[in-house]
């Protein structure tokens, strides 16, 4: 591979990978490299005591608990039942 054309492809590919982490931290995922999103089912769940239920970690849970409901009852759910 030609040098210039080397450097082109090292240099889209430190560009993608800055777009998929600015991406993951946008949709809280759990890994900088990739999309992973998972759901603490207990980030509402009135018994259960949070190590720190001030911080920010448990408010983004919630946050990503309220952004998926809000998605499923606005988008999925009315597209489902239109079919």
């Amino acid at each position: 591979m030609p040098r210039l054309a080397r450097f082109y492809f090292l240099a889209v590919e430190e560009s993608t990978k800055e777009i998929v982490k600015k991406a993951a931290i946008a949709v809280g995922s759990l890994k900088e490299t990739e999309f992973d999103v998972r759901f603490n089912p207990d980030v509402y769940s009135p018994g259960v005591q949070h190590v720190d239920p001030d911080g920010t970690q448990l408010q983004k849970q919630r946050q990503l608990v309220k952004d998926a409901a809000d998605f499923l009852l606005t988008v999925q759910i009315p597209a489902f039942v239109s079919v």
